[in-house]
């Protein structure tokens, strides 16, 4: 291939929405990627980015064929029409409002005598699914199931199928955040029945998979809500009933970790976890203080994190099966700091994660992971939801042909 028709070819990966609007600019030279420009804009002002990108793409676009119309990939927060060009912006504005827009048709407005632009439009849940289909090709086939889900402040998620040319089509974005937690009559003496992770005063719901799946600092969401029910338990009156709940607590931590395969706390004791720094600590503790602590060697911090990822994975597979049992999943990527941050610190390899989430899905009459292969379950957090991943594959894909 010529260097000379390689240099024809530019691309604009771009994330709207969010707490930043950002946007980075591709050149194609010698069969790689590589970024020339990044903008960083909150987005607030996405109606300005988009202009600065349209100058851009301008100045980048001088000495090359106008006739060709530069790619935009743009992931976006909001809903998405079918004809993956137009969208309406939930929690920012183009062209000073929040009214359902076309992208394409509005860079090009912008632009009327310069380049001209062919925009495609993905949600955060579709940009990420093929995102993660394009990073991982060696391991897909055509026809075979993946699914991806956002474990951060809440969790989201997507089901789809690997076409023919490796993208991925029938995405199904569904809402597991919103689905109840799976087994809670069982770890309730662990997870709090009183505290319960009440998703607010107002609405008093109880035991959503976003109030587990939860980072931050909140004193009643996610793995500190587990801590403080720990944590009030040791510090509770030494009644009898007390006594029993918190015995049943410890006990069912243990059996549960057991049954997971993970070793090393068979012998936790009750002193162990009254001396753990994160029970002792008076003051509201994150979940990075947590999982820093288990990192550190904290024994019992490190128990609460370990099944905190255990929970995690059950939702993980509950979410994965309710896309349909009918076929094994061929790749299951996960992008989110929470999850990101449970597996840093107890599990770096995946190695737990895939064995509760293969085991989740198979309990629940699901094929399971596709060949049993560890490799298929990954930690995928792409920059700019994955466009630029997506881009490049357009790009060499007009190169190519």
């Amino acid at each position: 291939m010529a260097v000379t028709a390689a240099q024809e070819n530019f691309g604009i990966a771009l994330q709207l929405g969010g707490s930043n609007a950002r946007a980075e600019f591709f050149e194609f030279l010698d069969n790689t990627i590589r970024s020339t420009t990044r903008i960083e804009k909150p987005s607030s002002q996405a109606d300005g980015l988009l202009k600065e990108l349209v100058e851009e793409a301008n100045r980048q676009q001088v000495g090359r064929s106008l006739a060709k119309p530069v790619p935009v990939v743009v992931s976006f927060a909001g809903p998405v029409q079918e004809d993956a060009k137009t969208a309406t912006p939930s929690n920012f504005e183009i062209n000073g409002g929040k009214e359902a827009i076309n992208l394409e048709e509005h860079l090009n407005g912008i632009n009327p005598d310069g380049v001209k632009f062919k925009v495609k439009v993905l949600n955060d849940a579709a940009a990420l699914i093929n995102a993660a289909a394009i990073d991982n090709k060696d391991l897909l086939a055509p026809e075979d199931k993946v699914y991806h889900a956002i474990m951060g402040t809440g969790m989201g998620g997507a089901g789809g199928t690997i076409a023919e040319d490796g993208g991925v089509t029938e995405i199904n974005a569904n809402e597991p955040g919103h689905e109840i937690m799976p087994d809670l009559f069982k770890y309730r003496f662990i997870e709090g029945t009183d505290r319960q992770q009440i998703a607010s005063p107002l609405t008093n719901n109880k035991g959503y998979v976003e109030l587990y799946t939860a980072g931050g600092n909140s004193d009643d969401r996610g793995l500190v809500a587990t801590l403080n029910n720990f944590r009030d338990m040791m510090h509770a009156p030494g009644t009898s009933q007390e006594e029993g709940r918190f015995f049943e607590a410890r006990d069912l931590l243990k059996q549960t970790l057991k049954e997971n395969s993970v070793e090393g706390f068979e012998n936790m004791l009750t002193a162990t976890i009254g001396n753990s720094r994160v029970i002792q600590n008076d003051f509201t503790l994150s979940n990075k203080n947590i999982t820093q602590a288990a990192k550190d060697g904290d024994k019992f911090a490190k128990a609460l994190v370990t099944f905190t990822l255990i929970r995690a994975s059950q939702a993980l597979a509950q979410s994965i099966n309710s896309q349909g049992k009918d076929k094994p999943v061929a790749l299951v990527s996960i992008n989110g700091s929470f999850n990101r941050g449970l597996r840093e610190a107890v599990d770096p390899n995946g190695d737990l994660q895939f064995r509760v989430v293969n085991a989740e899905l198979k309990k629940l009459g699901h094929l399971g992971i596709k060949d049993n292969d560890p490799n298929r379950l990954v930690q995928f957090d792409p920059e700019l939801d994955g466009t630029p991943l997506i881009l490049e594959k357009q790009l060499r894909e007009a190169v190519i042909s």
